[in-house]
């Protein structure tokens, strides 16, 4: 990684603010080249929309910590959360960080689990 890390949970901050606020357009706008060019903004809308339903306003969240340790050979850091959704309660949330080969940093994935459950494996199958 060739930035300082303590950059990389402002970007996921703000990213999730957006999320939060369901300004989807925004949010896919952050997304690595390589991410839209694999989903169309439609559907991602869509099934946002949808889990965002689901899920309830998000009540709190707090860092955890990032971890870059996941995906060796891709500059991808995870920024962790601890975040408590109306409906569903206290769940993991990820934001997939990805370094571009001009040095910025887009968001690779946006991933909710449940806090016992594995972060996945490989963050490109992760729309």
């Amino acid at each position: 990684m060739t930035e300082n890390p303590s950059i990389l949970e402002p970007i996921a901050t703000r990213w999730l603010a957006d999320w939060d606020a369901g300004n989807w357009e925004v949010c896919w706008n952050a997304f690595s080249p390589q991410i839209q060019g694999n989903s169309r903004l439609d559907k991602w809308t869509v099934r946002e929309t949808n889990l965002r339903y689901d899920l309830g306003k998000a009540i709190s969240r707090k860092f955890v910590q990032i971890d870059g340790t996941l995906f060796p050979g891709d500059v991808v850091v995870i920024v962790e959360f601890d975040t408590t959704f109306e409906h569903k309660g206290v769940m993991s949330e990820g934001v997939f960080l990805k370094q571009e080969p001009n040095g910025s940093w887009s968001i690779a994935a946006h991933v909710i689990k449940a806090p016992d459950e594995h972060w996945p494996r490989d963050w490109r199958i992760v729309p």
